[in-house]
């Protein structure tokens, strides 16, 4: 097929998919090819452009790093060294909230304070969707046998209390997350974290096609009846660190800068119309804030 009829094609194709559904937008894009899907998105982005600016310059400002790092380090606890979930929380979960605030914050006092904590706190391991991201050796911590990549599920335990304050964690266990390959957010990690670069994009572009023009529709979001912002975040980070352009990424911080309210925290949560939900929350910001480090 020539350039031309390509790019006629992907934009027929692309057309269409904007007037389509979101569930049947995302059954098409899971048949449709990486490569064809990929040009389909860039299109079918550019078509929507003008929504997506308009949803942008509601209410919500411009998207912020330095508040967010700034909400990130007010959750800091200084007797314990560690954020907490939320503003209103008393917990402050070791893994994955701390692993990633320190991540995120690395090259700020807050950061050095969290990392010290952590150090103090030896016997908690990186456990969760997140392991591929947290522990040293990157994709070799999700690896299961026969070099397969493999994610496992997590009991959630109580390490300690300090007055009203839990010291929270995930553990991991013997339990396979099954069919994670129809989950956005685990195929981003495992693209970020796929030593293999032509492996990392496969899992790269399989989640892309999950993309419904409002947000990352998988089986979680279906079953939830809300986007996630977090996926959002981590379709960032998995785009740079293999290296692709991510042809929806102004689509993705239009929705991010909705996300983030006054005090500079991520809420967790969006519905069908781009609108927030919940409260803003330590994993949330973290992973956007490690998203937006990443690239372009």
């Amino acid at each position: 097929m020539t350039a031309s009829l390509l790019h006629a094609a992907s934009l027929a194709c692309a057309a269409a998919l904007a007037r389509t559904p979101a569930l049947a937008r995302a059954a098409a894009l899971a048949r449709t090819p990486a490569p064809a899907c990929a040009a389909i998105l860039t299109l079918a982005a550019g078509l929507a452009l003008v929504p997506c600016q308009a949803r942008a310059a509601d209410p919500g400002g411009e998207l912020s790093v330095g508040r967010a790092m700034s909400f990130l380090s007010s959750l800091l606890d200084p007797e314990l060294g560690l954020v907490k979930q939320n503003p209103d929380s008393k917990d402050y979960w070791l893994c994955p909230d701390n692993m990633l605030a320190q991540r995120a914050l690395k090259a700020t006092e807050a950061g050095r304070i969290i990392g010290t904590a952590l150090a103090r706190r030896a016997g908690v391991k990186a456990a969760g969707k997140f392991t591929p991201l947290l522990e040293t050796g990157g994709a070799g911590a999700f690896l299961g046998p026969g070099s397969k990549a493999a994610f496992f599920e997590t009991d959630l335990v109580t390490v300690s209390r300090t007055g009203t304050k839990r010291e929270r964690t995930e553990v991991r266990t013997s339990r396979k997350v099954e069919r994670w390959n129809e989950q956005a957010d685990h195929l981003f990690i495992a693209a970020a974290a796929e030593k293999d670069r032509g492996m990392g994009r496969a899992h790269f572009y399989r989640a892309l096609r999950m993309w419904d023009g409002v947000g990352f529709l998988d089986k979680s979001v279906f079953h939830r009846q809300s986007y996630s912002a977090e996926t959002l975040g981590l379709a960032l980070l998995a785009a740079g660190k293999v290296s692709v352009d991510l042809p929806i990424r102004p689509r993705i911080l239009a929705q991010l800068a909705l996300q983030q309210d006054a005090s500079g925290g991520f809420a967790p949560d969006f519905d069908k119309d781009g609108k927030a939900a919940g409260l803003p929350s330590a994993k949330t910001t973290s992973v956007i804030l490690l998203g937006l480090a990443a690239g372009p």
